[in-house]
């Protein structure tokens, strides 16, 4: 997949075939935002519920449940909710 200005990787530590990236879009081509994978890369989702998706530039996991997740984005904040699916 290609992917424009990457900014961060996350690895899920429970689940070593779910892997989140983030990055920034450029407005003209490529592919930026909140990504995911469920097959250790072998294909990707955008995650589409995601405000601002175009300037994210980070996710983390929650360490108190898992099955949340934090979103960062570049001059936008944060956002905290559940993880994609």
């Amino acid at each position: 997949t290609q992917y424009t200005h990457p900014t961060a990787i996350t690895l899920d530590p429970k689940d070593s075939k779910r892997v989140y990236v983030s990055g920034l879009a450029h407005p003209n081509w490529g592919k930026g935002g909140p990504l995911f994978s469920n097959d250790g890369g072998e294909t990707w989702k955008a995650d589409g519920r995601v405000p601002y998706a175009p300037i994210s530039d980070g996710l983390t996991l929650d360490p108190n449940d898992p099955k949340k997740v934090f979103y960062l984005f570049f001059g936008a904040g944060m956002l905290h909710g559940d993880a994609p699916k």
